[in-house]
């Protein structure tokens, strides 16, 4: 199964050894799990690449972000990618689901130990043992011949045991069987968690950075205003001195100055917040320069749109892909439940070696040893055992019931990217529009105060409208970018189980 590369760099040997025991895709054929909904995807997909800014492409790969050619976004994704404390937490994660599943094996293997030891004993003058012995040792018409005497009460003697022990339990219902393939369906589940979370900081690294640009363009559409305003006040002024204008129109174009530096603090305040952000995505790196990049000026990036999106959603989202392990983990803990109403059976072996004379312990006579099979057949448990089986298929409705919401949610997170980007572009058209207008309007100004038909005020606001126009236009550009990544996550952020 084709994971997302950032986690398959160093593997998970177990994982490797047992998906064998399911298929190479995950078959969705449980009740009341609900089907690819893909009628609406492909009248939706259809409309779409009939239209700007999507164009037929492929599923976003693992390093999306290069599609937009920014050398300092792709140094940032990496930078967080390998250091960020959740790729780290969702990397332990995995190994202890590994670990986990490699628990759950165990039972199907036989157990093996080795015991030795040496005991001194004393036996006690008054105790059973010395009763024995002294009746053993006394002579009677029924045994005229004593055996060897154990000696006397309240003797010593050292014993010297090494033993091997076996147990092999028979997995006839293979219970150990489906609590190891619940156990590595969580581990897969695990894994896609992990892209899941991938995915996530991708998209806020992405989306903070793009944010943080948008700022950046704006502050200096903001200085252009705080100048604009002053020139605005100056010439106001003069006109006051002049006798031309009033000190009403001195204090309104004072407000106005004032209104556009308070613009100004707004956004450098909104630069602190973002780069405070992304740094915090950077492992908390508060320090790292995050230079200015001039987005405005870049050819507008047109979506890939994937020609398979109806048929290929499900395999390319680590959300689904993890419930849908789920619930095949949940499905082989029903089995599990099941089985412990079965009879057990076991097979125990035990072979050692055991004299009180150290000299004599490697000596056939000193060989020791059982076996035999065992049985275990639950007969009153107290309710335990159907309490176990009612909490595991009601896990398994749960398990169901998430991976339809997971689907739903995947449809929906698609369907509202495409709406929400193909509106953003047309917005971004219409407000480069309307600011190449008031450009036009700003240039038409310009010539009547050159031929003295108006005057520099007009200018001066006309100036303004235009720089206005720039922010909105900026608004939108920032808005794109960021509807074009909410696209992508929505797609799966190039995630692909390879299963379509």
């Amino acid at each position: 199964m084709k994971r997302l590369k950032t986690f398959t760099v160093w593997g998970i040997p177990l994982a490797i050894t047992f998906t064998c025991l399911f298929s190479g895709c995950l078959k969705r054929h449980y009740p009341d799990v609900y089907e690819n909904p893909e009628t609406a995807l492909e009248i939706h997909q259809q409309e779409a690449l009939s239209e700007a800014p999507f164009i037929p492409g492929e599923w976003p790969n693992t390093h999306w972000w290069r599609m937009f050619n920014d050398c300092q976004l792709d140094t940032l994704m990496r930078e967080a990618l390998s250091q960020n404390p959740d790729i780290k937490i969702a990397l332990a994660r995995i190994r202890l689901a590994s670990f986990a599943a490699q628990r759950a094996g165990a039972p199907l293997w036989p157990t093996l130990g080795l015991e030795a030891d040496i005991t001194r004993y004393r036996v006690s003058k008054t105790g059973a043992i010395a009763d024995l012995a002294s009746r053993a040792n006394s002579t009677t018409p029924v045994n005229p011949l004593p055996p060897p005497p154990l000696g006397p009460p309240g003797f010593t003697f050292t014993q010297t045991e090494i033993n091997f022990n076996s147990q092999y339990t028979i997995d006839f219902w293979q219970q150990n069987l489906n609590s190891l393939k619940a156990a590595v369906g969580e581990l897969l589940a695990t894994e896609a968690d992990a892209a899941f979370s991938t995915v996530t900081l991708s998209i806020s690294v992405a989306q903070a950075y793009f944010n943080l640009q948008t700022l950046y363009a704006r502050q200096v559409v903001a200085q252009k205003r705080i100048d604009n305003r002053r020139e605005y006040l100056k010439l106001v002024n003069k006109r006051l001195k002049n006798g031309i204008d009033n000190e009403l129109s001195l204090r309104t174009a004072e407000s106005y100055v004032i209104g556009a530096e308070e613009a100004m603090k707004e956004i450098e305040l909104s630069i602190a917040i973002y780069k405070n952000q992304l740094h915090a995505l950077l492992t908390g790196n508060f320090l790292e320069p995050i230079a200015s990049v001039s987005i405005d000026q870049h050819a507008l990036t047109p979506f890939p749109l994937p020609t398979n999106l109806p048929l290929g959603l499900l395999a390319h989202r680590p959300d689904v892909t993890a419930t849908a392990w789920r619930v095949e983990e949940a499905a082989r803990n029903i089995k599990v439940a099941r089985a412990a109403f079965y009879p057990n059976f076991n097979i125990m072996g035990l072979f050692g070696l055991q004299s009180i004379h150290p000299h004599e312990l490697f000596k056939w006579r000193s060989i020791y040893g059982q076996a035999g099979p065992a049985l275990n057949l639950p007969i009153f448990e107290g309710g335990l055992l159907q309490a176990n089986l009612g909490v595991s298929h009601e896990q398994y409705y749960i398990a169901v019931e998430e991976y339809n919401k997971t689907i739903v949610r995947a449809v929906q997170d698609v369907l509202d990217g495409i709406a929400g980007l193909k509106y953003t572009f047309g917005e971004l058209q219409d407000f480069n529009r309307i600011w190449e207008l008031s450009n036009s309007n700003l240039n038409l100004t310009k010539k009547r105060f050159e031929h003295h038909i108006d005057s520099y005020l007009n200018v001066l606001d006309a100036e303004l409208d235009a720089i206005s126009k720039e922010d909105q236009k900026l608004i939108a550009l920032g808005n794109y970018y960021i509807r074009f990544t909410n696209l992508i996550s929505a797609l799966g952020g190039g995630y692909d189980t390879g299963c379509e």
